[in-house]
């Protein structure tokens, strides 16, 4: 409902309509979507299995819900941008946007920082450091999503000029 608020691309209603009988949701938006999953999922058990190794149970949980989170809201980003990647969804207005993104950021630090909400969540503090590499690994993976995004959609134009 966030993103009701979201312009169309320019060309939009320029397009023909969908056939019919076409799927709604067919492979070709259904599988980047389940690779930007697998994608962030893969980010989360990485960061799992390395806080594991250094910290208890409670604390891998914390840096993994703030990979999960972060990587999400990348996600989010990069899909916005559409035709124009990152910078066009940087660019586009939407209030609702900057409130859930705001929202989503405070109750991460809330459910990271306050001690009887951690313990709700079976949350842990973390040292700075080790929620530097969480958010890192979430970055480096929505980085690696918009390169795939960007270079799908130039094998798109090429393909329909």
């Amino acid at each position: 409902l966030v993103f009701e608020a979201e312009a169309g691309s320019p060309g939009l209603m320029r397009q023909p309509p969908r056939p019919a009988d076409a799927r709604l949701f067919a492979a070709r938006a259904i599988l980047p979507a389940v690779g930007q999953g697998l994608a962030v999922l893969a980010a989360c058990v990485g960061v799992y299995l390395w806080a594991r190794a250094s910290y208890a149970v409670d604390a891998a949980r914390s840096l993994t819900f703030t990979t999960l989170v972060v990587g999400f809201l990348g996600v989010i980003v990069v899909d916005r941008g559409g035709a124009d990647g990152v910078r066009g969804a940087l660019r586009q207005h939407n209030a609702a946007f900057r409130w859930v993104t705001l929202a989503t950021t405070v109750m991460l630090a809330v459910v990271l920082l306050v001690p009887a909400v951690q313990r709700l969540f079976r949350f842990a503090p973390v040292p700075v450091g080790a929620l530097a590499l969480a958010v890192g690994a979430a970055a480096v993976t929505v980085l690696a999503i918009a390169a795939v995004a960007a270079a799908a959609r130039a094998r798109l134009r090429r393909a329909t000029a």
